[in-house]
């Protein structure tokens, strides 16, 4: 067999050329060799004593550091040398404990881009700086998952979210309807051991609801870093959660996307208007319970103060218990206020009865033709007014000694002053010689001697415009044994609505300053008349006039029931 030259001289030259490429690797082996000796020398002269950074290997196979800002933001750098290194980017791979895994993927594939802006050169150090200042620049990196949480299943289209890395904020603004919320979420630098903080930018929900969420929220923030005041024994350490995430849900999803959707559970209608607007009515003021169930403020009130009451009441939507600071009685005594009410309505409709019976005409036209400084049978008109509330024995007596035609006046200026001690009466003159020798007021006989006559003034539709003309012939009298209590304080008003039958926002809506009324004992059951008087210009300290024989019993009274109310008894005297 023939071999030409030709075939010798090809093989010649490929042995010539594999022998050129043996010896050329080899070279550039050795050349790499020296290269990242060079580059893990000058690595582990830097970051080894670097603070923050932990330089566990610096070894030609594998390099391993970890880089920590704080006990959360902390990574695990690995890289590896290609065989063609430097001309090829180094091999990188991270892993943490604290950061989420999403984080680490898109800041691998970042870091495989970046590396490659460093061929030929040295690459470990330049990968090491550029994780370490991610980190430092990134301060929401700690909480990305629950970011990435928030913009997936809380915000819609309608909604925005725009994120400060520098200055570790987020910034939301969520919408429903016609209403909305902006608010900034500020990150601290050791997040999640430290609660993050919560401000509103801009809202036009109610200043209550307002009130609510931040408080609410702040609450949720705590208990996120803090252990609960009481422990339970079988319960494991406490540690830190991270508190975005609840914070977020509550604010967007509970209170933004839930309360403008919201009806009350009494009345079904929506809680808050179509509209937002700036002021409301009372009734229809909103008011939150503990459930998170809204409610109008009438239909609560009103809800709160009808049975059944044992165990306390319950909410229509979710059944369980109501709890709210404007009502914080016990079932109790919130019976107890109702069997009141009742007894009061009962007292009304025999009142009304009874002076059906003994007059003409009914209540309502009475009302409108006796003038304001008149009365029937010695009462005051203020005190007729509150018909309603005067027990029965007071009005049997009075109509058993007084003909209903017989009309009797009040002068107005025992209404005009608080500390006018008498209790002033008079009477029309007339000739018929009916002659009055016993008044009943406040349950308790005063006794009034009248020198003169007093002829018959017989009682006419007219009244109205009769009577005024004759106030020109009054004289005016004084009961003795009376006495005064005086009670100042915060709480005044407060503390004796829930003791006697009248309302005392009479003294703020209708300017009042005199009022009569009862005072009850828990079963409803009459135990003193008083009358009360307001001070000018104090909101907060009323004058009681009673009998000088019950003085003692009312004040022990006032002092058994007190508790913690912030009422101050300042004295006590007689009038004589």
């Amino acid at each position: 067999m023939q071999i030409s030259e030709a075939t010798i001289s090809n093989a010649y030259l490929r042995c010539s050329f594999d022998r050129w490429r043996e010896l050329d690797i080899q070279t550039m082996a050795k050349d790499r060799d020296k290269f990242i000796q060079n580059e893990l020398q000058i690595v582990e002269k830097e970051w080894s004593r670097m603070e923050g950074s932990q330089l566990h290997t610096c070894l030609e196979a594998l390099v391993a550091i970890t880089i920590k800002k704080t006990s959360f933001k902390c990574l695990l750098m690995r890289m590896q040398f290609p065989v063609n290194y430097p001309q090829e980017a180094v091999i990188i791979e991270l892993s943490s404990k604290t950061l989420s895994d999403k984080l680490l993927d898109g800041l691998q594939k970042v870091c495989d881009e970046e590396s490659k802006k460093y061929l030929n050169q040295p690459q470990v150090g330049n990968m090491i700086n550029f994780v370490s200042r991610f980190l430092d620049e990134n301060n929401l990196c700690v909480c990305s998952s629950e970011i990435s949480e928030i913009k997936r299943n809380m915000l819609e289209e309608c909604d925005e979210i725009k994120l400060r890395q520098k200055a570790s904020q987020i910034i939301i603004k969520a919408h429903q309807e016609n209403y909305f919320l902006h608010f900034k979420v500020s990150v601290p630098i050791d997040y999640p051991k430290t609660q993050v903080g919560v401000d509103f930018v801009e809202y036009n929900f109610p200043e209550l609801l307002k009130i609510n969420f931040l408080a609410q929220a702040n609450e949720y923030a705590r208990q996120c870093v803090q252990p609960p005041l009481r422990k339970k024994p079988n319960d494991p350490p406490f540690q830190a959660k991270p508190s975005l995430l609840p914070i977020c849900k509550f604010l967007i999803v509970d209170c933004v996307k839930n309360y403008p959707l919201q009806k009350c559970p009494i009345c079904c209608e929506y809680v808050l208007p179509k509209g937002p607007v700036k002021e409301c009515t009372r009734d229809k003021q909103v008011e939150r319970v503990y459930c998170g169930h809204l409610y109008h403020h009438s239909c609560l009130a009103t809800y709160m103060k009808t049975p059944p009451f044992i165990g306390g009441k319950k909410c229509p939507a979710c059944n369980q218990r109501i709890f709210h600071e404007k009502w914080k009685i016990t079932p109790e005594l919130a019976e107890a206020r109702w069997a009141h009410k009742q007894a009061r309505e009962r007292e009304l409709d025999e009142s009304l009865k009874m002076l059906q019976k003994f007059t003409s005409l009914s209540m309502k036209p009475f009302l409108k033709k006796v003038p304001i400084s008149s009365a029937i049978n010695c009462c005051s008109y203020s005190v007729f007014k509150s018909l309603q509330r005067t027990p029965r024995k007071l009005l049997e007596t009075n109509l058993a000694n007084f003909y209903s035609r017989h009309l009797s006046y009040l002068s107005e200026e025992y209404f005009s002053s608080y500390s006018n001690a008498f209790f002033r009466r008079c009477f029309p003159k007339s000739s018929s010689g009916f002659r009055a020798s016993r008044l009943f007021c406040n349950q308790i006989v005063n006794r009034c001697k009248i020198d003169h006559r007093i002829k018959s003034h017989p009682f006419t539709s007219d009244v109205g415009n009769s009577s005024v003309k004759k106030l020109n012939n009054v004289k005016l009298f004084h009961l003795k044994s009376r006495g005064l209590i005086q009670l100042a304080g915060t709480d005044t008003s407060s503390f004796l609505q829930g003791l006697i039958t009248n309302d005392m926002e009479q003294f703020q809506t209708d300017n009042k300053r005199t009022m009569y009324a009862m005072i009850l004992n828990v079963q409803g059951r009459i135990l003193y008349d008083i009358f009360i008087y307001a001070l000018p210009n104090q909101s907060s300290a009323f004058f009681l006039e009673c009998d000088t024989s019950i003085i003692n019993d009312v004040t022990k009274l006032l002092k058994r029931y007190k508790i913690r109310k912030k009422v101050y008894q300042i004295q006590k005297r007689n009038i004589t």
